[in-house]
């Protein structure tokens, strides 16, 4: 026994020596002693998680988080839309614009702007605030609001010229006649690679750190049936969860996926409050990138933790991820355009599409994940 314990503080004696000429304990050396070896066991981790990322990848050279703006991704666009004037605002959106015809328009709406009315967050800007001097814009008297999206996602809003239209579309999306495809970036791969959550979503009770959050309410009947591919890794909500659940449906397909990382395609077959990241955060445990909201289930909201690879390759620390933007953008919906023809008459849908924004692509590059060919354009917002 006194053999094994001498030949394991071997690797010590150096230590031992250097701090026993200046220590004037033992628990002094002690320490010093237990502080080195955490430090060199810490060594040890990081150069087994960089051992990790193969040799022959490129990894990015320069940190973008020594920029001089702070900030952590490239900015072609800025997110930030305290400095600019009303007219420049719209402008901005007015540039934005995918399509226009049929008297509906779609807008590639970018990160950080609001399709609901009142208070918004620092640096965000109000679509609605900004309607009259978009319908000014394009010479027509009102643009109605149709639909929203998150203040935190970007893509295609809705809006109609004539309230006949905002009306029959409106409609559309109640009978659900209108599809919608977002494509999102995850922290961690879905598995499996493709399936529907089927998982009803009820409002949360207030949290500490902000006023509104959903949380997942599994029906008995859901949970008894056969097919639990999905089901099996969904965390449950706390029993703080308010009555009411409400239906939500989302289907979604694994486009491509490297290392912890994977970019999702996902529909949802039904309109609830922040149903994709509900369920791809609470259902399947894997919540989108920059998620700092669905990424745990604790009740004080916390910065999303990344894997060690996902950091390095986006050249950010730790406590960086929480500066990271959702990533979720809405690409294409098909819309019936015509409200005099039949729902069933396929001519009358018009498939609207948006281009992925900068930052999106950027990402993508350094996760190493890839488009479908069809989906590359050469053009970003």
């Amino acid at each position: 026994f006194y053999i094994n314990m001498f030949s394991s503080m071997m690797p010590l004696l150096p230590a031992f020596t250097r701090c026993y000429a200046s220590s004037a304990t033992a628990f002094d050396y002690a320490l010093k002693i237990r502080t080195e070896m955490i430090n060199n066991s810490e060594k040890m981790a990081k150069s087994e998680s960089s051992a990790q990322v193969k040799q022959g990848d490129k990894m990015p050279i320069n940190n973008p988080i020594d920029k001089e703006d702070g900030s952590v991704l490239p900015n072609k666009r800025t997110w930030s839309f305290a400095s600019l004037k009303p007219d420049e605002i719209v402008e901005f959106l007015y540039k934005n614009i995918v399509w226009d015809k049929y008297g509906i328009v779609a807008i590639n709406k970018p990160y950080n702007v609001s399709c609901q009315g009142g208070t918004v967050a620092r640096g965000s800007v109000n679509l609605i605030d900004h309607l009259p001097g978009l319908a000014a814009r394009l010479s027509c008297p009102h643009l109605h609001p149709v639909h929203r999206i998150d203040r935190t996602s970007t893509g295609i809003v809705l809006l109609a010229r004539t309230e006949q239209q905002a009306r029959h579309l409106k409609l559309c999306f109640k009978e659900r006649r209108i599809e919608k495809y977002y494509y999102c970036i995850t922290r961690d791969v879905p598995s499996p690679l493709e399936g529907i959550v089927d998982i009803p979503l009820t409002a949360s009770a207030k949290h500490r750190d902000c006023d509104w959050r959903a949380a997942l309410r599994p029906t008995q009947s859901a949970l008894d049936e056969a097919n639990l591919t999905v089901l099996t890794r969904a965390r449950v909500p706390t029993a703080s969860s308010r009555s009411g659940a409400k239906e939500a449906v989302t289907r979604y397909r694994v486009v491509d996926k490297f290392e912890r990382c994977a970019l999702v395609e996902v529909q949802p077959l039904t309109g609830c409050k922040h149903q994709i990241r509900v369920h791809l955060g609470y259902g399947l445990n894997t919540p989108v990138l920059g998620d700092h909201k669905y990424s745990s289930m604790r009740d004080r909201l916390m910065p999303q933790r990344l894997p060690e690879s996902t950091l390095t390759r986006l050249g950010i620390r730790p406590a960086r991820a929480r500066d990271l933007p959702l990533f979720l953008h809405c690409q294409r919906v098909a819309v019936p355009v015509d409200p005099s023809k039949s729902p069933s008459d396929s001519a009358s849908v018009s498939v609207i599409k948006a281009p992925f924004p900068y930052q999106f692509v950027w990402v993508m590059r350094q996760l190493k994940l890839r488009l479908p060919i069809k989906l590359i354009r050469s053009k970003f917002i």
